[in-house]
């Protein structure tokens, strides 16, 4: 299980950040899998730097993971490396139970896995909000399209909103300048996962349904 997890940075979108997960170190040979295949298939698909400390510094029977990069990449890198954590303690939870009792947790949720959003808790409460079954981490881009004068509502004061509809969902969203504006409409890109892409375009289409003094409690 994941014991506790620390970061450090992150303050602006552009900063480095640094993010220790502590983990039981009985699941370390799973996370990382045969000849490294399991965290490899995860660090191929992200900028950030994902170190798994040595065997001499193990404490306690506890393995610190640090994930170094971007604040987005090392979000999308930690619910990737959590999400191995948990399928490991799946797989421990059947070794250990060759009758296949239901003697394990269900599984976690997969906003559940996100860190605490108000924005998504907002949104909650003027959209329901159902994931995406597709489970691919093949990073995939869609356009979507919106009133040019909903722009304010999704960016927010000082960026505030937009960049929680990034952070939350790990999603690269790129929002279209004033003058690529046309028939009143302005575009946005959201690049990521299937499951993450469809979370940032459901936070976009809720905030455009909150009322504004809502929307603008993000910044405060």
């Amino acid at each position: 299980a994941v014991v506790s997890t620390q970061s450090t940075g992150g303050e602006n979108i552009t900063d480095t950040v640094v993010r220790e997960i502590v983990i039981q170190d009985n699941l370390t040979s799973l996370i990382i899998g045969p000849k490294g295949s399991t965290i490899g298939a995860v660090r191929n698909k992200t900028s950030a730097k994902i170190k798994i400390g040595d065997d001499e510094t193990v404490t306690n029977g506890q393995r610190v993971v640090t994930i170094t990069g971007s604040n987005s990449e090392v979000n999308w890198a930690t619910n990737q490396v959590k999400r191995l954590i948990l399928d490991a303690e799946d797989e421990g939870s059947r070794s250990n139970n060759p009758n296949n009792l239901s003697f394990s947790s269900p599984p976690q949720r997969y906003e559940d896995a996100k860190p605490y959003s108000k924005l998504f808790d907002i949104a909650k409460s003027v959209l329901p909000f159902t994931a995406s079954t597709d489970k691919s981490d093949d990073k995939i881009s869609k356009e979507i399209k919106i009133p040019n004068s909903n722009a304010g509502m999704v960016i927010g004061k000082k960026a505030a909103v937009i960049n929680e509809i990034r952070n939350f969902s790990n999603c690269k969203v790129l929002i279209a300048k004033d003058s690529e504006v046309a028939d009143d409409l302005r575009v946005i890109q959201i690049t990521g996962t299937p499951r993450d892409v469809h979370l940032a375009d459901y936070l976009i289409t809720a905030v455009q349904q909150m009322p504004r003094d809502l929307s603008q409690a993000i910044a405060r």
